[in-house]
């Protein structure tokens, strides 16, 4: 059986998706942040982002939904 496909952003914007919201790792910090996925070449992974994601209030690592 076949993993989840990981999706790029060109991807995403073929689909009409501009952005995507990331919240912080730390259930008890729980900040997010709308990212604009503008600024990302149509050949990057989505997953290959979330590592440089920091939380700016905590300093955790992010995490997408």
């Amino acid at each position: 059986m076949a993993g989840p496909q990981k999706i790029t952003f060109g991807d995403m914007r073929s689909m009409g998706v501009r952005g995507v919201l990331v919240y912080c790792a730390d259930f008890q910090c729980s900040h997010s942040l709308a990212v604009m996925a503008d600024r990302w070449p149509d050949d990057l992974r989505l997953s290959d982002v979330e590592p440089r994601l920091v939380c700016s209030a905590c300093g955790q690592a992010r995490r997408r939904r």
